[in-house]
């Protein structure tokens, strides 16, 4: 399914009684076969939950995350670090979504000119998730490279999809 983004979930008053609520708005399906999504969205969990994923920061125990991380260079070929003017270094972004299984949020932060996004932006996801579901903030998880974590994939949520006019079943 694809459904509108939305910012705002409900507005209150500072009574908290409720003026109106934003429900989702559904735009349609996917039209790509289920087959394909699949790999996508175990691609997504690799990245944060693989031992080499670039999006480990986001990981959460009991909760799956699934993500992507990405740097857009400014300029070509900058050099990393502190020592490129802020206005040509390279932004970064990290989109997730969670629970993997049945996901109910969707997380994009992008920061201009301001770090990468595995490093800089999965751990903000992990914060806004543990929020979003009222878990118990927890300590950055170790890197892969210290904790050698089973890699076995879980199954993924069934998504309804529409399939390509002759892709098959």
């Amino acid at each position: 399914m694809r459904y509108k983004p939305q910012l705002v979930k409900r507005l209150e008053t500072p009574e908290g009684q409720v003026v109106q609520e934003f429900g989702p708005q559904r735009l349609g399906e996917i039209p790509a076969r289920p087959e394909t999504l699949r790999i996508v969205q175990q691609a997504l969990w690799g990245v944060v939950n693989e031992p080499r994923g670039t999006g480990w920061r986001a990981r959460l125990e009991g909760v799956g995350v699934a993500g992507k991380t990405g740097t857009v260079q400014v300029i070509a070929n900058s050099p990393k670090g502190d020592k490129l003017p802020e206005q040509f270094r390279d932004h970064g972004w990290f989109v997730a979504y969670a629970p993997f299984d049945h996901p109910q949020l969707a997380v994009v932060i992008f920061g201009e000119h301001g770090g990468r996004g595995g490093s800089t932006y999965a751990p903000i996801a992990r914060k806004i998730f543990e929020y979003a579901f009222k878990l118990s903030p927890t300590p950055t998880p170790q890197s892969p490279a210290v904790v050698r974590r089973p890699t076995t994939t879980p199954a993924v949520a069934t998504t309804n999809v529409r399939s390509l006019p002759g892709a098959g079943p």
